[in-house]
């Protein structure tokens, strides 16, 4: 997979400018909207069903299909995100949901990457979730990277470094990563 740097420098760019707002990629009739707050991507949702937060549950262990329809009905009822309400009727407690909501939006931010999704639009606002994925550009690129088979070609004398300008302390590293970088 190449990578699509006109996206990867838009997601920089709301990162470096801490902004807060939704933003909307899109590629034919698929839509990806991510939700800002001060720079950092706090989720993500779509239009499409296999990336759905009751789908991730349901594949993960904490949900059945059949108690989608009653997650749903609590979550209109009291008028609360999906998430939310299946903490609430105690299917999953908050570091789980936490931990979906990751994998949901990583896995939207990838989809959007090979398939060369563009920004339809960008609008300043704020949205509160329940349970935020604090995702950085940093985490991201890490996450691409792991799911590149290719190997990287280099001679015996390369060198290669970490930037000093990006704070990695925040990205969960795979303890084989670790010992490459030490």
């Amino acid at each position: 997979m190449s990578l699509n740097i006109t996206l990867l420098n838009e997601l920089r760019k709301l990162q470096e400018d801490r902004d807060s707002g939704v933003l909307v990629l899109s590629r034919l009739d698929q839509k990806v909207s991510v939700l800002y707050r001060e720079g950092m991507i706090q989720g993500a949702f779509s239009n499409l069903d296999s990336y759905r937060i009751g789908t991730y549950m349901v594949r993960d262990g904490y949900l059945t299909d059949s108690d989608i329809p009653k997650v749903i009905a609590e979550a209109r009822k009291k008028k609360v995100l999906f998430g939310e309400a299946a903490t609430g009727k105690r299917y999953l407690f908050p570091p789980e949901l936490a931990e979906v909501v990751r994998h949901q939006t990583i896995d939207l931010l990838k989809h959007a990457f090979k398939n060369n999704f563009v920004k339809e639009s960008f609008t300043k606002d704020i949205r509160s979730l329940y349970i935020s994925a604090n995702i950085n550009v940093a985490y991201i690129l890490l996450e691409l990277s792991r799911g590149n088979s290719a190997l990287v070609e280099a001679s015996p004398f390369s060198v290669f470094t970490l930037k000093n300008s990006e704070d990695l302390s925040g990205v969960p590293w795979i303890p084989k990563e670790l010992c490459v970088l030490g």
